[in-house]
């Protein structure tokens, strides 16, 4: 998107004409300052976090120019939390440990949650764990649908919207990618990704990546381990016909913080946490 605007002004007491009144008038000549340049990338505008949608519901997403932004270990209720009618809450910085998030009143398992399509909810209970579905570096976008989910959205439970988690393809060139992140409280997260270019005659293209997390609790022993990998494909048969396909592994294991009552805090100080002897 880019604007030119010309901008013309002329002498406020030019001595050529005079109104009907007698008084001066400005003169007719027209002075050029230059030209102002307004340059804007559609997705990164708002920081990623305003998409112009064209939607006939109410729908908010998040671009990878936002999710850049944010702290690599972050889950998607975190990446989601600035956009209007969303509350959310994590049980750390990190978002290893998960957290909770609200639409208009709606508790998260009563969303639908999808992953390039293909829902993630708990089966029994329909909630949500935001900790285990992605690596941000993957996600492209991020979407809210605020209100009654998608007609076409393969939810069984969902009565307060949907979220859409969509994984970029892989790179048309070949591609490594290194990241390790350091932290307080022992973090550490370290991320790989391999993007294999285009082959096959330019009909195929695949990327992988690894990554583990770890960091211990800020109240209380124990922490969050976190093993990840994302693997992608994209075959392209015609100009109009396209093949993708994903996988999701993910192996975790948390320690959870205990949610004192004011009393037990009062009684047992601001560390009282779960035992850490059974």
């Amino acid at each position: 998107l880019s604007l030119a605007v010309a901008i013309a002004v002329a002498p406020a007491f030019a001595q050529a004409n005079k109104d009907d009144d007698g008084q001066p008038r400005a003169k007719d000549d027209n002075v050029r300052l230059g030209t102002i340049m307004i340059v804007g990338e559609g997705s990164k505008l708002g920081a990623g976090q305003m998409l112009n949608e064209d939607s006939v519901k109410g729908r908010s997403t998040v671009t990878k120019s936002a999710s850049e932004k944010n702290l690599a270990t972050g889950n998607p209720f975190q990446a989601l939390s600035l956009l209007p009618s969303i509350n959310t809450y994590s049980h750390d910085a990190t978002g290893l440990f998960g957290g909770g998030l609200t639409v208009r009143g709606f508790g998260s398992d009563q969303l639908g949650f999808t992953i390039n399509g293909v829902p993630v909810n708990d089966s029994g209970n329909f909630a949500v764990y935001p900790q285990e579905y992605v690596d941000q570096e993957n996600v492209c976008t991020q979407s809210v649908s605020q209100g009654n989910p998608d007609v076409d959205a393969p939810h069984a439970g969902a009565t307060g919207g949907n979220v859409s988690i969509v994984t970029c393809d892989p790179e048309d060139a070949r591609r490594f990618r290194f990241a390790q992140t350091l932290g307080q409280r022992n973090l550490s997260r370290t991320f790989v990704r391999m993007d294999t270019g285009r082959f096959a005659d330019n009909k195929g293209k695949v990327f992988v990546s690894l990554s583990h997390t770890q960091a211990d609790k800020w109240k209380g022993e124990g922490g969050a381990k976190k093993d990840h990998l994302d693997a992608a494909f994209r075959w392209d048969l015609s100009e109009d016909n396209v093949i993708l396909g994903s996988v999701v592994y993910n192996r975790a294991i948390n320690n959870y913080f205990l949610a004192p009552t004011l009393a037990q805090l009062n009684a047992n100080g601001y560390n009282y946490d779960f035992s850490t002897t059974f």
